[in-house]
């Protein structure tokens, strides 16, 4: 809001009409509305017994991390701690993944080859993260080799930001279908992937 969140030398941009302190109390407010929600359907889950409380305590966890982790940058270097908590993010996603792909691979509900290589313990684990590595590495030389060639003419954390904030926007594609469709009564493992595993 104030211009001061930079990744690089790059500001992160937000519409003008949205530089104001109203932001500030309406961010605010959809937040508390939105915890506030979230604990009342965690009471009421816990209330009639059917709480995941792994799930749970990822989500809340996660949550309490990115609501302190940039009170503690006291407003400096912003970006360092949105750096920090994707990346500590990252890794908490690589894992929730891998363990939802072995517990359907233990299932038999596992139909590909290439996704059963890489589903549960021992070597299998191993194939995965190698897998993630050899995916993310690929994914940075592609960025490096876009700003070597610079077609749109920028700086390279742009183009480091359009390879990085795509995975994010994939990442919330699959929250929203992994915390969603897998709380739905009539959502199956055996139809539905990433359903119904607790």
């Amino acid at each position: 809001m104030e211009g001061t969140f930079l990744l690089g030398d790059t500001e992160i941009l937000i519409p003008a009409f949205f530089k104001t302190g109203a932001t500030v109390w309406l961010v605010s407010g959809a937040f508390a509305v939105f915890a506030a929600a979230w604990i009342a359907k965690t009471a009421d889950e816990a209330r009639r017994g059917v709480l995941n409380g792994p799930k749970t305590l990822l989500i809340g966890v996660t949550a309490t991390v990115a609501f302190f982790v940039p009170l503690a940058a006291s407003g400096a270097r912003l970006e360092l701690a949105f750096q920090a908590i994707n990346a500590w993010h990252s890794f908490q996603y690589l894992g929730l993944v891998w363990f939802v792909h072995t517990v359907r691979q233990e299932r038999g509900l596992t139909a590909s080859p290439f996704v059963a290589r890489l589903s549960g313990t021992g070597r299998a684990a191993v194939w995965y993260y190698g897998f993630c590595f050899l995916a993310s590495a690929t994914l940075l030389l592609g960025m490096l080799a876009l700003s070597k060639a610079d077609p749109f003419r920028l700086p390279f954390e742009r183009y480091y930001y359009m390879g990085v904030l795509s995975c994010l926007l994939i990442h919330y594609a699959l929250d929203g279908w992994l915390f969603t469709v897998s709380g739905f009564r009539s959502a199956r493992a055996e139809r539905v992937p990433y359903a119904a595993l607790a």
